[in-house]
């Protein structure tokens, strides 16, 4: 083959593989396989109604109850589980099923900041690094692992002291400290795609380093990027029930899982409900959230 039928075929590589569907409509193509599948599967059918009720309650709480979840009644004060409160009161009468299901709000409110930095962050570091490669490589990924070298929690806690108490600090924090797990990632599959003949087709074609960021290399670490994030949703979940249990998070009296479970916790030999309950709830969430990204993970790999 000459020189000049090399140069005319690689183009046709590159174009040839424009034309196959995007990794993002061939994940939501596996998520539609998931949605049918879930229906054989009770677990994860159970699983994403309760995900689905949690979602409507951090969006619209009124619409699961119609009590004022701060309203306190002395006189019912730490009354059990009963059909008038399906989760008891706690120590100053307040409705705990109110309570909880407006605490959603702050806490999903919080994860979800926070898995929006680390995948825009994580992403970002993550596509430079592999893409460009060299001492930039080396830079970002030696900063990636300086934040790996520090647990979690801890980083979260520092970051928060730093910047201040708070539900959208608390989401910086256990964003910041999620990064690195989206990095790898990122920079894993942009080295696997940039190692791909169709690339250097699209390179001789004259297509642009920014053209094969968006075209190519982006719609490849979506997928990995999506299964991870559903993963990672129900860490995300707990750590910020953990911060907000510790007192970092939202102030009395505003209703958040961690802050509940913490006010309830005095009680806990005499009125059990009062912390079990909102700490049930938020283990429900993060088991129910897990079942969804292990079966859409499978979902994915078809």
């Amino acid at each position: 083959m000459s020189v000049a039928e090399t140069t005319i075929a690689a183009p046709r590589a590159g174009t040839a593989e424009l034309a196959d569907p995007s990794a993002v409509r061939r994940a939501l193509r596996r998520v539609g396989g998931w949605l049918h599948a879930s229906v054989r599967y009770p677990g994860t059918l159970i699983a994403g109604v309760f995900v689905a009720l949690v979602i409507l309650a951090a969006i619209r709480p009124a619409a699961l109850t119609r009590r004022d979840p701060y309203a306190t009644a002395p006189a019912k004060m730490l009354q059990p589980p009963s059909a008038e409160h399906w989760f008891g009161t706690d120590q100053l009468g307040r409705d705990l099923y109110s309570r909880v299901v407006y605490g959603a709000q702050s806490t999903i409110l919080a994860s979800l900041v926070s898995l929006s930095i680390a995948i825009a962050v994580g992403v970002l570091f993550g596509v430079i690094a592999g893409y460009v490669g060299g001492a930039t490589d080396a830079v970002l990924m030696r900063l990636v692992d300086v934040l790996l070298s520090i647990p979690g929690l801890l980083l979260s806690i520092t970051i928060v002291t730093a910047i201040g108490f708070g539900t959208i600090p608390v989401a910086v924090a256990i964003g910041v400290a999620s990064i690195p797990t989206f990095a790898r990632t990122a920079r894993a599959q942009t080295l696997r795609v940039c190692s791909s003949a169709y690339i250097e087709a699209a390179i001789v074609s004259g297509v642009t380093p920014a053209g094969i960021i968006a075209r190519h290399v982006l719609r490849n670490v979506f997928g990995p990027v999506f299964s991870l994030a559903l993963l990672e949703f129900g860490r995300v979940i707990m750590a910020v029930a953990t911060l907000s249990f510790l007192g970092f998070g939202a102030k009395p009296p505003a209703a958040e899982w961690g802050s509940l479970i913490n006010e309830g916790r005095s009680y806990l030999m005499t009125s059990s409900w009062v912390p079990l309950l909102p700490g049930l709830v938020v283990v429900l969430t993060v088991l129910a959230v897990t079942v969804l990204a292990a079966r859409s993970e499978k979902e994915l790999k078809r």
